[in-house]
């Protein structure tokens, strides 16, 4: 034997112990996620996948200087069940900015608000609720010189009443509406839950960025146990909105104690500001507040998780109210869907959240406050 071939053996005889460790370790990895199942860091691992491949939801969203994110342009995303997600050339889920749009016989609608306009919850753009009150507009008759009805939906997931603020300042002069539909309030108790509050949210909102996955760490998502035990010391986590764009919330005692001390002051300051922006602009105002769906299948089981969905129910609560009375205060219109929504489970894919049908009773109800003689408001 020669001593190049002594050596090698040697060293494959070193290597052998670690290697059968490392495929123990494995299978026990492999073996442990079959029995227990982790769906976060399933997401995690699938989210990082996206990152590698160029695909993923979370490529939806683009970074912003001044919004911290947007919605990405020109977006085309097929699902397994047929749906079709498409964003126009301005990033927006809706239709094209396209000439017929600004036509005197136009009838232009802007919905401003979060995940529960853009439809978060559908995945074809024809089911979302904007898209679902433009045709039901069609069969209303308006008055001259309007003969069509647009209603374009602004929504981004995620949006605070301070990015919904600063979009419809972005967007008003541009697309001229007749009526602004502002529908608004989960996602401004978060910023609440901080013990120190701005009214910008910059206490709360970071900036959008994407993770890079390094040469070093690919090899890694081939191994269960490495990206496993990456996920259990909190190295990978699943690309949410929530972690790529919002700092870490307090733990719920001292949320709890926060969102006592801080009302909704910057919340009504918010909407008043929109409210006037539209109204400058000579459109109609209507403000829309979120249903919200107490169940047992959307219960955390989580104790921390259960403490902070309590703190946004009350938090949401108190957001609807203030709503309620800027509509008397400002002279705009109401959709009161925290009242009125019908609370069943059917309608509903968490708490917050509506599927097709959902869309198509909260579009009803909307219609029904723009046009209440000729919509009924039968949901």
């Amino acid at each position: 034997m020669t001593n190049r071939r002594r050596i090698l053996t040697s060293v494959l005889a070193g290597l052998l112990p670690a290697i059968l460790l490392a495929s123990l370790i494995e299978t026990g990895a492999r073996l442990l996620l079959t029995l227990r199942p982790d769906p976060l860091f399933e997401r995690a691992v699938q989210d990082l996948s996206g990152l590698l491949s160029g695909s993923g939801t979370s490529f939806r969203f683009i970074s912003d200087p001044r919004l911290a994110y947007r919605l990405k342009p020109d977006f085309l995303l097929q699902s397994p069940d047929g749906g079709i997600t498409t964003h126009n050339e301005a990033g927006f889920r809706t239709t094209p900015f396209d000439e017929n749009l600004f036509r005197d016989t136009t009838f232009r609608l802007l919905c401003i608000g979060g995940s529960t306009t853009y439809g978060v919850a559908v995945t074809a753009n024809e089911t979302t609720y904007p898209a679902q009150l433009e045709a039901l507009l069609a069969r209303v008759p308006l008055r001259p010189p309007f003969k069509h009805v647009r209603a374009l939906n602004l929504g981004v997931g995620g949006y605070t009443t301070q990015e919904m603020k600063e979009t419809l300042r972005d967007w008003i002069g541009k697309l001229k509406p007749h009526a602004v539909l502002i529908h608004c309030g989960v996602n401004d108790v978060a910023p609440r839950l901080f013990s120190e509050i701005s009214c910008d949210y910059s206490h709360f909102r970071k900036p959008l960025k994407l993770p890079r996955i390094t040469a070093w760490q690919r090899p890694l998502l081939w191994s269960r146990a490495a990206t496993y035990s990456a996920y259990r010391l909190g190295w990978i986590q699943p690309l949410t909105l929530q972690t790529l764009t919002q700092k870490q919330l307090p733990r719920p005692a001292a949320a709890a104690a926060a969102l006592g001390k801080n009302g909704p002051e910057c919340f009504r300051q918010n909407v008043i500001d929109m409210v006037k922006m539209a109204q400058d602009a000579q459109a109609k105002v209507l403000l829309i507040t979120e249903a919200y769906l107490l169940h047992p299948d959307f219960e955390p089981k989580d104790p921390d998780a259960k403490a902070l969905e309590a703190l946004y129910q009350k938090g949401l609560d108190q957001h609807s109210e203030a709503l309620r009375e800027l509509t008397a205060e400002l002279n705009c219109g109401l959709a009161d869907l925290a009242r009125d929504f019908p609370l069943a489970r059917w309608l509903f894919v968490d708490p917050i959240h509506l599927n097709k049908n959902g869309n198509t009773v909260k579009a009803r109800l909307i219609a029904h406050a723009l046009f209440p003689d000729h919509i009924p408001k039968g949901t």
